[in-house]
């Protein structure tokens, strides 16, 4: 990465102008194929909003403008769960504070080995048996019976026996010119995440969108993939959160994949995981 860091603007607008113009023909190619054996359905391709020193599109952007294509851009979705996660633990513990005589009552902290309620060592079957087996616990030291820290089998329930859910990237369809001003928060800034929601604000204010909708994977007939680093083999190295490698194997296996790099960005070895696979196609300047 800190090869592709060190080249200058024009060095990156020159290369990203050959970019541009390989895949502009490459992909009506595929559209001049396409249309002739399903004219009706629009030819729909995945493309990318370019952070500062990764391969610009907006090239290419501006001529697919002139042709009947649905161009789609990547947002990272939160998802609903963690924010309800954490504000049904706040809930619980503001309530267990609410409640007279808390003071009194033993919450994890009071039993040996649970000095914290979201420790990933707790034993979280442990406590749900122990909360449905015992109605109250017993407090050796005061000799007295309580019910059991609402706040830390509340916590439990929502952080413990939920499993973890990762942002989703998906893809709306959105018109040249938002691309181009970057007017919707989310292509200015690409890597993060925000709710679906917040996302479909962002674009009922926005002046340049004049169409848009969610797009589904097996909708597209061509994806322009960026790429951090890759080898002789054409695999691909990314940004390690699996955005990709998600999307890609959810798409039609009928849809052309195409990677884009500069040279700069080639390595000896791409080290793959299990589920990678090589791109059948980089372009490279």
């Amino acid at each position: 990465m800190q090869l592709r860091r060190n080249l200058s603007r024009e060095e990156r607008d020159t290369k990203s102008n050959i970019i541009s113009d390989i895949l502009f023909t490459k992909i009506d190619n595929l559209y001049t194929i396409y249309s002739k054996s399903e004219p009706i359905k629009p030819f729909t391709i995945a493309l990318y909003c370019a952070m500062d020193d990764e391969v610009s599109l907006m090239p290419f952007i501006k001529r697919a403008e002139g042709k009947p294509w649905t161009l789609c851009f990547p947002c990272m979705i939160k998802p609903e769960r963690e924010r309800d996660t954490q504000v049904c633990a706040e809930s619980a513990r503001s309530c267990d504070n609410d409640q007279p005589g808390t003071n009194d009552r033993p919450c994890n902290s009071d039993r040996p080995g649970t000095n914290d309620p979201l420790d990933k060592n707790t034993n979280a079957q442990a406590i749900h048996n122990s909360t449905s087996r015992d109605t109250y616990q017993h407090d050796i030291r005061a000799n007295k019976t309580h019910p059991p820290c609402a706040a830390a089998i509340k916590t439990h329930v929502f952080t413990e026996q939920q499993p973890k859910v990762r942002n989703q990237m998906r893809f709306v369809e959105l018109n040249a010119i938002s691309v181009e001003h970057k007017s919707l928060e989310f292509l200015a800034h690409p890597a993060r995440a925000y709710t679906q929601a917040a996302i479909e604000q962002q674009i009922e204010r926005d002046s340049y969108t004049t169409h848009t909708r969610w797009v589904q994977a097996e909708e597209f007939h061509a994806i322009v993939v960026p790429v951090v680093g890759f080898d002789d083999s054409n695999m691909r190295l990314g940004y390690g959160q699996g955005n990709y490698d998600e999307f890609l194997v959810q798409c039609s296996p009928n849809a052309s994949i195409i990677g884009v790099a500069f040279k700069e960005q080639h390595v000896a070895c791409v080290y793959p995981e299990p589920h990678d696979v090589a791109l059948p196609d980089i372009i490279v300047s």
